[in-house]
């Protein structure tokens, strides 16, 4: 899979607008090679350590993937769960996380 078609795939599974309240979501082969190709082609392996931060509100399914994906490049790494905050309205699922500002700051080392 080219790194344009990978990407594309997993920006699609991120920015869904669609919303199925009942729907169950379940891992596929494709979805899991995206995320282990984008997480590769950003140079996580081995000697990688990361901390994957999400949300109450995130879906389940993309942590999970980027889980199994991490564990597939033997990538050193936790995970975090923050308190999704309170929103007047929604927020567009880009990555962003508002749930850590003010808490704390994160220092690479």
């Amino acid at each position: 899979m080219s790194p344009d078609r990978s990407f594309n795939l997993l920006n699609s599974l991120l920015t869904s607008k669609e919303s199925y309240p009942m729907l169950q979501e379940r891992i596929e082969g494709k979805w899991l090679a995206s995320f282990r190709r984008v997480f590769a082609l950003n140079g996580i392996g081995k000697v990688t350590t990361v901390a994957l931060i999400y949300e109450t509100q995130s879906r389940s399914v993309l942590a999970h993937l980027s889980q199994l994906a991490l564990y597939e490049l033997s990538a050193d790494f936790c995970m975090l769960k923050m308190v999704s905050p309170p929103q007047t309205v929604p927020v567009k699922g880009t990555g962003t996380s508002l749930a850590i500002q003010g808490y704390c700051q994160i220092k690479h080392t």
